[in-house]
């Protein structure tokens, strides 16, 4: 009896030390011991794609649960980072973000959802991974090596991570867009950017990728989504002291860990939301002033407002 009570007291000890070794989580669940089984397969029951939406919004599609809400419905508190699907179990419309059940090609790429169309675990991974960030999975679409997001939570901000979520592990608001920054550990690149061409395979756009001779000659193909920092020609079709004095900035990317700063560059986040909101394609239309909302801000009503944050063309 000694000795069994012995060895139950090290695994307990053992156990201990795991927990306070392991890397802080984002909130993300279904990693290390919040990786349950029976909340999933029921009987241990292996699940089919056709069912995998239902079974997630079972727990993310209802505030009945704790989990995070990724449909329309959302309680008080801050707006969140990812915004909200359309699609199957949503009251947004179609072509509002990322649509559950769609089968349509992703746009600026040639990756098509399979058979019954975009699922839950096209993006995420059902049985997680403690160092991605939402548990993303690693290789989105097409990729044909892993597209790693890795990020840091806490107080404490690491600037070798593609991520930092200001709040504490399993905290309320860990989802909430005021409480994540994007750090670019990779000079000139973008992590999440990256994860995004996966499907939006020609979306990834950088300084490398620019037409034209001269820099007074030179245009984007699309706008950039990682290399080129906020007023970087000289202000002259952005300007950095436009977008800093707003109070709803639009997320950025830096090297610094600091916002606003003149090595702030634009990705993905800047202009859309992951999951999607009631504008096309998910787009962000933030003026930069008023109350922030899912949409954007109270002071942005259209596409416009959302590039006048940083573009002086047609402001006067």
């Amino acid at each position: 009896m000694r000795r069994w009570c012995a060895i139950v007291l090290q695994l307990c000890a053992f156990a201990i030390v795991a927990a306070a070794a392991s890397p802080a989580r984002a909130g993300d669940y279904h990693v290390g011991a919040t990786l349950v089984c029976r909340e999933c397969h029921e009987g241990g029951r292996t699940l089919v794609r056709s069912e995998i939406d239902a079974l997630c919004l079972s727990c993310h599609g209802t505030s009945k649960t704790k989990a995070p809400l990724v449909t329309a419905a959302r309680g008080v508190g801050a707006p969140r980072q990812a915004g909200a699907l359309d699609g199957v179990g949503s009251a947004l419309p179609h072509g509002t973000g990322h649509t559950l059940g769609s089968s349509t090609p992703a746009p600026g790429g040639v990756w098509a959802p399979g058979p019954g169309g975009l699922v839950c675990t096209d993006c995420h991974s059902a049985h997680g991974d403690a160092t991605q960030y939402r548990n993303l999975v690693l290789r989105p679409g097409t990729a044909d090596a892993d597209r790693r997001v890795t990020y840091v939570v806490g107080d404490t901000d690491d600037r070798t991570k593609d991520v930092w979520v200001s709040a504490a592990p399993g905290s309320a608001d860990r989802f909430a867009a005021d409480r994540v920054r994007f750090n670019q550990p990779m000079p000139g690149r973008s992590a999440y950017a990256e994860w995004c061409q996966g499907c939006h395979t020609d979306s990834l756009e950088d300084a490398s990728r620019r037409s034209g001779d001269g820099v007074q000659d030179r245009v984007w193909r699309r706008h950039p989504t990682s290399g080129i920092t906020i007023g970087a020609d000289g202000d002259r079709h952005s300007s950095f002291a436009r977008w800093a004095s707003t109070s709803n900035r639009v997320q950025t990317l830096s090297a610094s860990g600091r916002w606003p700063a003149h090595d702030n560059a634009v990705s993905c986040m800047s202009c859309h939301k992951a999951h999607g909101n009631r504008n096309a394609f998910g787009l962000i239309y933030a003026s930069g002033h008023g109350a922030p909302t899912e949409e954007g801000d109270t002071g942005g009503r259209k596409l416009e407002d959302l590039c006048h944050q940083c573009h002086v063309e047609g402001t006067e």
